[in-house]
């Protein structure tokens, strides 16, 4: 099912096929006993303002009934077409291909990105294989051990259709997100990362941001911007508007949170965003302007929570959120 992708440039992005090993027929064939029939119908679409980036048509619909945005990220880029028949599109955390002549378990796959971002990385421990650790769940196949809180996150969110074979064992390495070291664990899809500051949270364990990382290594989405009508694809059902969040919440990772401002005379006059009942951020970073807003308005906002080097207001009872944007959200 895997076949050449001739949009992956560079001698560090050499095609899928030349990475691709046996085990890839088994992934692919558990896939088919999981994974539902596609709907005919193409779904609405959704524009993010955060990438510039419409999601439509089947892509839409497998990214909704499979994880959506803790699962595989925003669109990077549009659909753009590839070679022999396929059309594909980048995600922070995937990449999406398209082939009609495929059958209908199979017209949306996942591409093996954890397997293409380690290629050149066989020959160190992590990757080699190792012997069963006696705890967990080992996988003969490629000869890996996945236990604890990966192995649950790994179970409860899709397990070898999402993810994929174990192609490492876990091992420490240093984010190229934020420059942080976490354990982490390759999978023939993607990496998984344990995130101890949120600890007791559903975000401790998250997907790392391999789309994002390929896709940046190849010139980014202006790379992909002008390669032409997608082969087969469905084309968009409206020009697609702002997408619309909720009145409180905020997205797995923090990259939006939406929630009702309220200006107090806590510590002569701290603001807060209430996301929900039990929690409130501290807004602030070059995209937080007071000035634009009033008492009780909805708002999104996007950005991350501060890190312990970051400057933020002094004000209790609130995580410190750094802003890069900010909008209205009535």
């Amino acid at each position: 099912m895997i076949k050449q992708l001739s949009f992956l440039k560079g001698n560090s992005l050499r095609s899928l096929s030349s990475h691709v090993s046996r085990f890839t027929f088994h992934a692919t064939a558990a896939a088919a006993l999981v994974f539902a029939m596609l709907p005919r119908l193409v779904a609405a679409d959704t524009y993010f303002p955060q990438t510039g980036a419409n999601l439509w048509g089947p892509f839409e619909i497998y990214w909704k009934q499979h994880g959506g945005l803790a699962q595989f990220g925003m669109p990077r880029t549009g659909v753009f077409p590839a070679r022999e028949g396929y059309d594909a599109q980048w995600f922070e955390r995937a990449m999406f291909t398209y082939n009609p002549s495929h059958p209908d378990p199979y017209k949306v796959e996942l591409q093996l990105l954890g397997s293409l971002s380690t290629a050149g990385r066989r020959s160190e421990a992590p990757f080699q294989r190792a012997t069963p650790s006696g705890s967990g769940q080992y996988f003969t196949l490629t000869g890996h051990n996945l236990s604890g809180k990966l192995l649950d996150y790994w179970r409860k969110s899709g397990g070898l259709p999402i993810f994929g074979y174990p192609i490492s064992e876990q091992f420490t390495e240093v984010s190229k997100s934020d420059g942080k070291p976490y354990a982490v664990q390759y999978f023939e899809r993607n990496r998984l990362e344990l995130h101890p500051e949120l600890a007791g949270t559903p975000y401790e364990v998250q997907l790392g941001l391999l789309g994002s990382e390929l896709l940046d290594a190849q010139g980014g989405p202006a790379a992909f911007a002008n390669l032409g009508t997608p082969h087969n694809y469905p084309p968009p059902t409206k020009s697609g508007p702002p997408a619309t969040y909720p009145k409180m919440g905020h997205a797995p990772d923090y990259g939006w949170v939406a929630g009702q401002v309220a200006f107090t005379r806590i510590q002569g006059g701290c603001v807060f965003i209430q996301a929900d009942n039990n929690e409130r951020f501290i807004p602030g970073g070059p995209g937080w302007d007071p000035s634009k807003v009033k008492h009780n308005d909805y708002v999104v906002v996007f950005g991350h929570l501060a890190g312990p080097d970051e400057p933020h207001e002094m004000c209790p009872g609130g995580r410190q959120y750094v802003i890069d944007r900010m909008q209205l959200n009535p």
